[in-house]
C-alpha cells in the first residue's frame, strides 16, 4: 500500500488522525512526507487496528490512562481555583454593596429596590433633608 496522509490512514485503521499522530510518534508507523512536506504514512502490512501488535496497543492505552488522569487532576485544581474566585468575587460584591450603602446613609440618600430587585438610591428632596436631618 503506498503511503498515505493522515487522514486517510485514520479512515483505513478505523482510528482517528490524532492516534494515527501518536502511533508515528512511538514508531507503529512508518513516516514519510510528500513534496509540499506534508506528512504521510507508508500502510504497508497493517490492514487494521486489530493488526497492531499487542505491546504497541498496550503502551498507548497506559499513556492514554496516564495522560486521563493528569488531565483529572489539573480539572480538579481549576475548578478548585474557580470555586475560590467565585468566592472572591461574591465577597467583593458584598464589600462594594456594603460600601455603597454606608456611602448613601453619610450622604442623606434613602436607599430603595427598584426594578428587578436591583437596589438604587432616593434622593430627598433637599428642604425635607433640612427639616428631617438627624441631629
Amino acid at each position: 500500500m503506498p503511503a498515505v496522509t493522515i487522514a486517510q490512514a485514520a479512515l483505513a485503521l478505523g482510528v482517528s488522525p490524532d492516534t494515527v499522530r501518536r502511533r508515528v510518534q512511538r514508531g507503529v508507523l512508518q513516516p514519510s512526507h510528500d513534496a509540499k512536506g506534508h506528512l504521510l504514512v507508508d500502510l504497508t502490512g497493517i490492514a487494521s487496528i486489530g493488526a497492531l501488535p499487542a505491546s504497541a496497543a498496550a503502551a498507548e492505552i497506559a499513556h492514554l490512562q496516564t495522560q486521563n488522569e493528569s488531565l483529572r487532576l489539573e480539572l480538579g485544581i481549576r475548578r478548585e481555583e474557580a470555586q475560590q474566585a467565585l468566592q472572591a468575587l461574591t465577597e467583593m460584591r458584598r464589600l462594594v454593596s456594603q460600601s455603597q450603602m454606608l456611602q448613601a446613609h453619610l450622604a442623606g440618600i434613602s436607599l430603595g429596590e427598584g426594578e428587578g430587585g436591583a437596589v438604587v438610591a432616593v434622593r430627598r428632596p433637599s428642604f425635607l433633608t433640612r427639616i428631617f436631618r438627624p441631629r
